[in-house]
């Protein structure tokens, strides 16, 4: 298969699928980040891997609180 994914070691892949026009983010901008694999260790990963990691064990609908 020519378009197939290869890794070599083990690893976990989060997929986060959010509608364009809820970014609300110039279109230049989205097609820099998208696909874009963020390692959590360090930098901008470790930053943000901890709620991205929450946001997923939600399967996509966070709970609301009661108002």
């Amino acid at each position: 298969m020519r378009d197939s994914l290869r890794f070599g070691d083990h690893f976990r892949m989060m997929v986060f699928r959010v509608p364009r026009r809820r970014l609300e983010i110039a279109e230049s901008d989205l097609r820099r980040a998208m696909g874009v694999p963020l390692r959590c260790g360090d930098g901008v990963g470790a930053l943000v891997s901890n709620f991205m990691s929450v946001l997923a064990s939600w399967g996509g609908v966070p709970p609301v609180a009661p108002r």
